[in-house]
């Protein structure tokens, strides 16, 4: 069990890895575990030679679970956590399971990776073990995951891809989990036919004493166009229908083209809202990319104040105002007031 430590001194925002090492077997990952922070230095060498930037101690506020059947699944959703270091620390385990008819092995990378949020702060450090099992051991996930999470602290299980449901292994992991994450639109057939097999068998089986919550990625990307159908109610006279209401079909023919800009605009128009029910909203990467342009005030414009609070999770610092009505506008436009 080979461990190393890397000192140089990160870029604000920017997630570096701490501690690496490789091990084995299962005691073994609970050794380098504690080797981390027993052994990892508190301290990062600066520019001039002299200690700088303390680290701090584990961070984490959840176990995630990640069970990957291909290795690029498993890459795509270590990329991702990678990123969500500074903002959602988690001792992160993803297993993957590798040639099940043959003897039983183990092989691990743990990990620690911080991140610096901001100048006056220390590092905010999570753990990251990336586990393959095979043979009897990688079909007995449940057995390897457990032993491995923190007490006392939620489980989010993230199931990239298709799970098998219903088979043993997936309930086995499901038991002991207090959230399932999903993506309905990664799933083979009916997405929601099969998100609804999958409620009806958490609440079946009882898992996790009846307490289990199921999130969906494809659900809530389309949670615009739901909000936009339900806004459809809001008038009093209509809201007896809604409860009626069980399908909704959205229909509307685009002209195929060879050449792309013979669409008119109109088609351009419905082919990116298509575009947009498939595909991530991507909001966190555009406040992202705006702050990186030096951009650190933020307005609201309409009901609520849910897009100006993420922005301000996002970029640590930054002013954010929500304008609601014409008094807010007058105010914010003649006072500078922000409007919370």
């Amino acid at each position: 069990m080979d461990g190393r430590t890397l000192e140089a001194a990160p870029a604000l925002g920017q997630t570096i890895l701490r501690w690496s090492s490789r091990t084995h077997t299962l005691a073994g990952i609970e050794a380098e575990l504690a080797r981390i922070w027993s052994e990892a230095p508190l301290t990062a060498q600066g520019a001039d030679g002299t200690p700088e930037r303390r680290v701090a101690a584990r961070t984490s506020v959840l176990n995630l679970v990640v069970v990957a059947r291909q290795p690029e699944l498993a890459e795509r959703a270590a990329a991702v956590i990678r990123m969500l270091t500074g903002r959602h620390p988690s001792r992160t385990l993803i297993v993957s399971s590798a040639d099940p008819d043959g003897p039983s092995w183990v092989d691990a990378h743990v990990q620690a990776h911080c991140v610096m949020p901001r100048a006056d702060a220390v590092e905010t450090c999570a753990e990251f073990i990336d586990l393959v099992a095979g043979g009897e051991t990688g079909r007995h996930v449940a057995a390897i995951v457990a032993p491995l999470l923190v007490h006392d602290l939620p489980v989010t299980l993230w199931w990239p891809g298709d799970p098998p449901l219903g088979s043993r292994q997936v309930l086995d992991v499901l038991d002991m989990a207090d959230r399932l994450v999903v993506d309905g639109a990664s799933w083979s057939g009916d997405g929601i036919g099969r998100l609804r097999a999958l409620v009806a068998i958490v609440g079946d089986q009882e898992l996790a004493g009846g307490t289990l919550a199921v999130s969906d990625f494809a659900m809530l990307r389309q949670s615009r166009w739901r909000e936009a159908i339900a806004s459809c109610f809001d008038r009093p006279e209509l809201q007896p229908f809604l409860s009626g209401l069980t399908d909704v079909t959205v229909r509307r023919a685009i002209r195929m083209a060879i050449d792309s800009q013979t669409l008119t605009e109109s088609e351009r128009i419905d082919a990116a809202l298509i575009r947009q029910v498939a595909s991530p909203v991507r909001w966190e990467q555009t406040i992202e990319a705006m702050a990186a342009r030096g951009v650190r005030r933020f307005v609201e414009v309409g009901p609520g104040k849910v897009l100006s609070g993420l922005a301000g999770k996002i970029v640590r610092g930054a002013s954010v105002a929500s304008v609601s009505g014409p008094a807010d506008v007058e105010r914010f436009f003649t006072e500078g007031a922000p409007v919370v």
